[in-house]
């Protein structure tokens, strides 16, 4: 398993591999497939956020400013390569 804290980079490994698990501070975990990323200049909001399909048609978002951790399923060593 690969584990991210740093929102940024969690969103990065996500779009790189496509699958996920997004943990956020009220305890929630959200996951799933990649499905979008917006930064903080594309979010009406201001905040960034990535988007996660659950389930078929079903898609939540998990706000940098509530993101804890990210964890992903293991590569088998190809998430280190280029590290």
């Amino acid at each position: 398993m690969h584990v991210e804290t740093e929102f940024k980079e969690a969103c990065r490994y996500f779009l790189r591999h496509g699958r996920g698990a997004f943990y956020t501070d009220d305890g929630a975990m959200v996951s799933g497939d990649f499905a979008n990323y917006e930064s903080e200049t594309d979010s009406p909001n201001g905040i960034a956020n990535v988007s996660i399909l659950t389930a078929p048609g079903t898609v939540q978002d998990v706000y940098e400013d509530d993101f804890v951790r990210a964890t992903f399923p293991d590569t088998g060593g190809a998430d280190d390569a280029g590290k």
